[in-house]
């Protein structure tokens, strides 16, 4: 594995004990190279106000069919804060105050652009309960970057989802800022998924999932993150599967010593695998979990095949699933 310049200093930061205490061991350079409402009465079937949704599924004996999501628009370019945000012509500015207009089950779809603060972004941005947050999928959120963190606290990021919420098709970033810990995804939700989404550049790491269950981690880039890709406490049936996660500054995927039976592959969650875990600065995986811990992460791909020593430290020999393992398209040593 390698690693070209990775000794900054960190202070403790809160939840972090393993993974600042590994860097501290690695010598940090001795490692691998709307507002509106509406006073009619309730529909049967949804309607779209000026300003926030009002949907009635209506009586028990309505066969009218399922309820439509009902659709936001966010521009950062030729959006106004001041506007309903009900079509792409009158779409709010800010992803801010698009979140303050929707209802569970409601979309915002964010169009390209810088969503920081300087647009009038405040952070943490919060997605509510059964909320999509959208960008663009097909590209991975290229263009639709969320850059930002919490101005203060133990533990800052750029978004924080909320209970079966999903973000979908955007690039985000957690900047340096006042916080101590510095991310680019703090889930402490259940039943959160994040797919199809590029996240690179935060200080510390990409994902933090922590006191989760049942959430998702799909199809996502996760690279270039300061110290590590996902990192795992408290976690249980977490499904991570067909992520590209490589060239972070320390690790990869974390297993800190709480607990967490996330899916990599092949366990109970049903995860298919195919996650690229390479070229992480010390180790591609790493667990502080007990030896009573097994670890489901079949299937996916690695620097050496089998993985090693160089790919995965194994601190407490955790059993670990390795079954099917590949080897990467431009592996590192």
């Amino acid at each position: 594995m390698m690693i070209s310049s990775f000794c900054t200093t960190f202070s403790t930061r809160a939840g972090w004990s393993a993974v600042l205490t590994a860097l501290a061991a690695s010598g940090c350079g001795s490692s691998r190279d709307g507002d509106g409402e509406d006073g009619g009465a309730a529909d049967a079937s949804p309607r779209v106000d000026g300003g926030a949704s009002e949907i009635d599924g209506g009586s028990a004996d309505d066969d009218s069919g399922p309820i439509e999501p009902v659709v936001w628009f966010v521009d950062a370019v030729d959006g106004d804060d001041a506007n309903e945000g009900t079509r792409p012509d009158i779409a709010f500015r800010t992803i801010t105050r698009a979140l303050r207009a929707p209802g569970s089950g409601d979309i915002v779809q964010v169009a390209p652009g810088l969503y920081d603060a300087a647009l009038g972004e405040t952070f943490p941005i919060a997605v509510p309960e059964g909320v999509t947050l959208r960008g663009d999928e097909a590209s991975k959120g290229a263009d639709v970057v969320v850059a930002g963190n919490s101005p203060s606290g133990d533990v800052g990021s750029a978004i924080t989802p909320g209970p079966g919420s999903t973000l979908a098709g955007l690039s985000i970033r957690g900047v340096p800022s006042g916080a101590t810990v510095v991310l680019g995804v703090y889930v402490d939700a259940w039943d959160v998924t994040v797919t199809n989404c590029t996240l690179t550049g935060s200080r510390d790491a990409a994902i933090s999932a922590i006191v989760t269950s049942k959430s998702v981690i799909r199809g996502n880039l996760i690279a270039r993150n300061g110290v590590s890709g996902i990192v795992f406490n408290d976690t249980v049936a977490v499904r991570v599967e067909g992520n590209v996660i490589r060239d972070n500054g320390a690790f990869g995927v974390v297993f800190e010593a709480g607990g967490s039976d996330a899916d990599l592959g092949g366990g109970e969650m049903g995860s298919a695998g195919g996650n690229t875990i390479a070229c992480n600065g010390l180790d591609d995986l790493r667990t502080e979990l007990g030896a009573a811990t097994i670890i489901a992460a079949a299937g996916n791909v690695w620097d050496h095949v089998p993985p090693s020593a160089a790919d995965i430290m194994n601190r407490h020999g955790s059993t670990i699933d390795l079954t099917g393992a590949t080897l990467a398209a431009d592996p590192c040593p």
